[in-house]
């Protein structure tokens, strides 16, 4: 059975995503950003991580030519940048930019990952860029979040009880990189 594109679209439509935006200087010393959506962590020891950037777009050459990147995870209130930067590349860099390690970035941002480019990975049509995290910056906030083809806002964690009702009696839970 082969499954369309339409149908394999609606059903990652259901898988909640981290939004954040890739950015990196080229050779030349132009800006280049995206608007991201499959950042994941890989690795604790040593700390990796990972995301999927189709070979049709424009950021595509820059970012696998580049040695270093920024992964400005995008807060709770930045639903502009996250379209700012999904669109015209022209736009991109107008407002809110920051310098992080060097690289333009997202101001206000979540969080902040420097990385060095680690490992490049072809699959379909699009490249698995890894990246080893080389610098950790913390910002504001809470995070902004893809799902159901609409931006959200994480309303907070779950409480010790609410918790306890979801995990049943070992009242512990762990998410495990890398694995199901």
């Amino acid at each position: 059975m082969t499954v369309s594109p339409q149908d394999f679209r609606d059903a990652m439509a259901c898988l909640a995503m981290p939004v954040a935006v890739v950015s990196m200087v080229d050779q030349a010393g132009g800006w280049h950003g995206a608007t991201l959506g499959s950042v994941v962590s890989l690795s604790l020891d040593p700390p990796l991580v990972m995301f999927a950037v189709g070979r049709g777009t424009g950021v595509h050459r820059p970012l696998c030519g580049s040695d270093r990147f920024c992964i400005s995870i995008l807060g709770a209130g930045q639903r502009a940048v996250a379209e700012q930067f999904a669109g015209a590349a022209a736009g991109r860099f107008a407002r809110g930019i920051v310098p992080v390690g060097g690289i333009p970035a997202v101001g206000a941002a979540a969080c902040w990952l420097v990385c060095g480019r680690s490992r490049l990975v072809e699959a379909g049509d699009h490249t698995i860029v890894i990246g080893s995290v080389e610098d950790v910056r913390p910002g504001t906030g809470g995070s902004l979040v893809y799902h159901g083809r609409r931006y959200h806002r994480l309303s907070g964690a779950l409480s010790g009880a609410e918790q306890d009702a979801e995990l049943g009696s070992s009242g512990q839970a762990e998410l495990v990189v890398g694995a199901l």
